[in-house]
């Protein structure tokens, strides 16, 4: 039987080849581990370490990182000793608070000059409309002059 005999041979082949492998495997973890070791043992040791000393953050520079969002966090609200002030310094201080600018626009409004200086509010305000230009008055466009032929007859 020539076909049994080929059968036989490939499995003798093929367990030959496997208990080849298996013992190579062996053979190779063997020297891998006890032969030639990859690194030199670790010997681990244990020694306390203080924590750090907590480190406060630095504040930012005056002018470092600052928006709009953040102004007011950055830069304190004026205040104003108002027990200092007599009525006539009082009115010369919204005198100047009126007026000033910055890039064109005013820096305080009538109604933040009167928290800051205090007083009766429409005495404040009228006295900053008095500094400050009043706004133009609204254009109109339509003109309501009666026409030549009457309102109802069309020419």
């Amino acid at each position: 039987m020539p076909h049994q005999t080929n059968v036989d041979l490939f499995l003798t082949i093929a367990v030959i080849g496997g208990v080849v492998m298996v013992v190579t495997g062996w053979l190779w973890r063997f020297i891998r581990r006890n032969i030639m070791p990859s690194q030199p043992p670790v010997r681990y040791e244990y020694r306390p370490v203080a924590p750090p000393e907590p480190v406060a953050p630095k504040p930012p520079a005056p002018n470092q990182f600052l928006t709009p969002a953040n102004w007011h966090a950055n830069h304190a609200e004026p205040t104003i000793d108002l027990d200092a002030i007599e009525e006539a310094d009082r009115d010369t201080l919204i005198d100047i608070l009126s007026v000033l600018k910055k890039d064109g626009d005013y820096l305080f409004s009538a109604n933040k000059i009167r928290d800051l200086v205090g007083g009766a509010d429409a005495v404040v305000k009228s006295r900053v409309a008095s500094h400050r230009p009043k706004p133009p008055a609204p254009k109109i466009e339509a003109h309501l002059d009666r026409p030549a032929n009457g309102w109802g007859k069309s020419s």
